[in-house]
């Protein structure tokens, strides 16, 4: 009897341990870790097809790419309102007329308006941000900035510009590929070929990186840059995005800012960020000049360290 039950006991549990196995997920992650990878990502995949489009038509592909996959559209708050932390006369002064303004005036104004700026998540109107979370199945475009705030000009940290855009020929020798050294950094497109094996125009890159995530400070949305890289092709179009896959202990939420780091113009700012949502970015390049381009994260609640994954479009000919 006792050799009957024995085996009877092992039996049973063999039966649960194989349904326990049968029930968990191939691809299960503990903890809602880092889920998401770019190397999968519908969206990316999209990014050399959407080459040339206007920006209208490019969102249309994109909302119609994540509504195939499944996703959601969710809206973000275009209703400007005061700040809770801003008495009615700084508030009044943002709005008040910037031209007629004396410089000393000037710069309390567009400080007054910073504050208000940095309340809300914008991008430039000549490019194209919005967030998709693999995790919620929702997305979102971000507004225009013209359309949150008609009339002002994108926000400009004070001390900028702290140098001079790089001339074609200072640019670093490592920088620049050889055809563009030839030929004053402007090389004329090549032909794209149908055969599939040889290289196209562009690549994409996908790396990690470490950065100190510091707090927020009230009116900015600069920190210190922990990426960054020059735009030289002319003109450029150039994707790229950010996903967190880490963040400092005790905190959920993050702020993304790409930044002009000649001009210290900001051109996109999306605050309230998570981890896994995918942040993509397009921008656009139509001057003759280098651009260096900045990524800067910041948080509401405890700084400290985070990784972050940027995958990014580049001159790969």
């Amino acid at each position: 009897m006792l050799s009957v039950l024995f085996a009877c006991t092992v039996l049973a549990v063999f039966a649960m341990t194989a349904s326990a196995k049968d029930e968990t997920p191939e691809e299960f992650t503990p903890d809602q870790e880092y889920l998401a990878e770019t190397e999968e990502d519908p969206v990316i995949a999209l990014w050399d097809e959407l080459e040339g489009l206007p920006v209208e038509e490019a969102e249309e592909r994109y909302r119609q790419c994540l509504l195939d996959a499944g996703y959601m559209e969710v809206y973000e708050e275009t209703n400007v309102t005061k700040p809770m932390d801003m008495d009615d006369e700084t508030y009044d002064l943002a709005y008040s007329d910037l031209e007629s303004a004396d410089p000393e005036t000037q710069e309390k104004i567009l400080a007054a308006r910073r504050v208000i700026i940095f309340q809300y998540s914008w991008q430039a109107d000549d490019g194209l941000g919005f967030m998709y979370d693999p995790t919620t199945k929702e997305f979102s475009f971000t507004p225009r900035f013209s359309d949150l705030f008609p009339g002002w000009d994108l926000p400009v940290e004070p001390g900028y510009p702290k140098k001079a855009p790089v001339e074609p020929e200072t640019v670093e020798p490592e920088s620049v590929t050889e055809e563009e050294a030839e030929t004053g950094h402007e090389p004329e497109e090549p032909e794209r070929p149908d055969d599939a094996g040889i290289q196209p125009l562009y690549d994409t890159i996908t790396s990690d990186h470490s950065t100190y995530v510091r707090k927020f400070a009230s009116g900015t949305g600069l920190t210190d840059p922990f990426y960054s890289f020059t735009i030289v092709a002319i003109p450029a179009y150039c994707p790229v995005s950010i996903t967190a896959k880490t963040l400092p202990t005790g905190t959920s939420k993050y702020n993304f800012g790409i930044t002009d780091e000649y001009t210290g113009s900001s051109i996109y700012w999306r605050k309230d960020c998570t981890l896994n949502q995918k942040i993509p970015y397009t921008i656009n390049q139509t001057s003759d000049e280098h651009r260096k381009i900045g990524f800067r994260v910041s948080t509401y609640q405890n700084p400290g360290n985070g990784v972050f994954r940027i995958t990014r479009r580049y001159w790969g000919a």
